[in-house]
């Protein structure tokens, strides 16, 4: 019964920060055979970082095209790549593990880029395709939300109570798509330093003048006899 329960524990802390891989468009039969190999992936390694889901994925697996038997592993344009019919475990892990590799490292570096990136304001241009949606209600929420008005990805992580790194993988994904209109702030005009300016200098004669009238009036001018 203990085992049970830290069994439990543990999966759920798995699938808390799990990447989800689902079907698209595929017959319940291929559908079924992808949960099962993933879960028994899964099951056999504990750093393995996808779980099966039907909403909300960051990865898909669906035909090549229209009536094709071929079929993609796909997380976005950038990255999409075949797999063999029917699935395998060894070729499908193989997969998976490429394709978190590939989302660790375009996070990486969209994080690291310079300060300003991060003020950048996002617009959508206009509603995006289905496609790209994949039916997530979270990609729609965050669709929304940017239709409505210009959002840094702070902002539209606060807004939609989304983590900020799937805010900003989305955007990525619109700005490739030509979806996103991106408006960088103004900077802020720098104050003019004020600087003190030094007391103009009497003119030579006048101080002169000035000693002399001085000297007169104490009875030490050289005129005075």
């Amino acid at each position: 019964m203990a085992n049970s329960s830290v069994q439990t524990t543990l999966s759920a802390a798995r699938e808390s920060r799990a990447l989800r891989i689902g079907a698209q468009g595929l017959g319940p039969g291929e559908a079924g055979l992808l949960r099962a190999l993933v879960t028994l992936i899964a099951n056999g390694r504990s750093d393995f970082p996808w779980v099966y889901a039907e909403h909300g994925m960051d990865a898909v697996v669906l035909r090549e095209s229209a009536g094709s038997q071929r079929l993609v592993l796909r997380i976005d344009d950038a990255f999409g790549e075949r797999l063999e019919s029917p699935l395998s475990a060894r070729q499908l892990e193989a997969c998976l593990d490429r394709a978190a590799a590939t989302r660790e490292s375009a996070a990486s570096s969209s994080f690291g880029e310079s300060a300003w990136a991060a003020t950048e304001r996002y617009r959508l241009r206009r509603w995006p395709q289905a496609e790209l949606l994949r039916g997530d209600r979270q990609h729609v929420r965050l669709a929304t939300l940017l239709s409505r008005q210009s959002l840094t990805v702070d902002e539209l992580a606060e807004l939609s109570q989304l983590p900020a790194e799937r805010c900003q993988a989305f955007t990525q994904l619109l700005q490739g798509h030509g979806l996103l209109h991106v408006a960088q702030p103004l900077a802020a005009p720098s104050r003019p330093v004020r600087r003190s300016e030094p007391e103009p200098a009497a003119p030579a004669a006048g101080r002169w003048n000035l000693v002399r009238s001085i000297r007169r009036k104490l009875g030490l001018s050289s005129d005075a006899s």
